[in-house]
């Protein structure tokens, strides 16, 4: 037989439990949100990179450009 004790002591960690859950959920809907606002800081900073490579890759073809020039005009 089941005392009145034993089921209230049962229904106190349950209650724990599900408490203890709640606050791992919040925890994790938090979590969720840091990574995808990391998420989208990264996608920003590829673009920007990608960005940068482009223009790196203009500035060496000018440099070229000029180079080529200069040798032209030395001759």
């Amino acid at each position: 037989m089941v005392f009145k004790s034993e089921l209230l002591i049962a229904n106190k960690e349950l209650l724990f439990h599900n408490e203890e859950k709640a606050k791992r959920a919040a925890e994790l809907v938090i979590a969720n949100a840091e990574l995808l606002f990391q998420n989208g800081e990264k996608d920003k900073r590829a673009a920007e990179l990608v960005i940068a490579n482009a223009e790196l890759l203009f500035q060496n073809e000018e440099k070229a450009k000029r180079a080529a020039e200069l040798v032209i005009a030395n001759q």
